[in-house]
């Protein structure tokens, strides 16, 4: 790790395994103008940060997860890096959301299967309640390291009813299977959750986003914020501090032979999605 030379304000860390391979877009021009202060009150943001158009401007990807839970009685949404935001930003809950539903009779003993992608979990029903297997089965599917690979998550349940967020959503018809003759396991569709708010102004020094109105929808800690975009570039692997700086024209990285995904400030399946030719792990 090293100081940016420009300023103290950001730290400039190695992006890359590995210089081999790698495939760039040249020249995304990202402005001053389109870029907040950080929580030191300076226009800076760190490195491994994806860049996007969003509307008519080339900006840093406007993408993050909030660090507490957010509630419709209030009007700020904490994230980890405000200045991706600006005022007038629309603001979306940008995971898919579905519903998990156990019920009917349930018999000790008798297996559950969960598939997504290249993952199976069996759950072994450990009781005849739905409410009490539904909290385990809760807790099994989120201490899935293939499903944290794959973006999903699942909420502690109410009344059996088990939420699943995921940024690319799933094979609702082959998600869950089980072996019970009578209990019940019922998935609905994957569906956007839709418009938070819109942005009234960014509060840099508490890491929050200000809206207009009190949030739209009820959002957990870790749940993915952002506008909508028309473009993805790629990734910039360099911190950049705007101080005196009008504009910065950037490389966005495209492919390469391996990254470094606890270095990144956000990652999601999406990203994965867009870019296979980045070997993130």
């Amino acid at each position: 790790m090293y100081w940016n030379q420009e300023s103290p304000y950001v730290n400039d860390v190695a992006i890359l395994r590995s210089v081999e391979n790698i495939e760039a877009v040249t020249s995304v021009a990202v402005s001053a103008a389109n870029v907040g202060l950080n929580s030191d009150g300076v226009k800076a943001v760190p490195a491994g940060l994806f860049l996007a158009r969003v509307g008519s401007a080339d900006r840093y990807l406007p993408r993050d997860k909030t660090r507490s839970a957010v509630s419709t009685s209030v009007a700020a949404i904490p994230v980890n890096y405000p200045q991706l935001f600006l005022p007038g930003d629309q603001i979306f809950a940008l995971e898919k959301f579905a519903t998990l539903t156990v019920g009917g009779t349930l018999v000790v003993g008798e297996r559950v299967y969960f598939s997504y992608k290249d993952t199976t979990v069996t759950y072994v029903l450990g009781s005849t309640s739905a409410a009490t297997e539904a909290t385990a089965l809760s807790a099994a599917l989120n201490a899935s390291v293939g499903f944290a690979e794959k973006g999903l998550s699942f909420t502690n349940p109410s009344n059996g009813v088990i939420g699943i967020f995921s940024m690319v959503g799933g094979d609702n018809e082959n998600f869950v299977s089980s072996n019970s003759a009578a209990g019940t396991f019922t998935l609905t569709a994957f569906a956007d959750q839709g418009l938070v708010g819109t942005i009234s102004g960014v509060d840099y020094a508490n890491r929050e986003i200000d809206l207009v109105a009190n949030a739209a929808i009820a959002l957990r800690s870790g749940a993915v914020v952002g506008t909508q975009i028309s473009k993805l570039y790629g990734l910039n692997i360099h911190s950049e501090v705007y101080t005196n700086k009008p504009v910065c024209h950037l490389n966005a990285i495209t492919g390469s032979s391996g990254v470094y995904q606890a270095r990144l400030p956000y990652w999601d399946e999406l990203l994965r999605e867009r870019f296979p030719k980045l070997y993130v792990s």
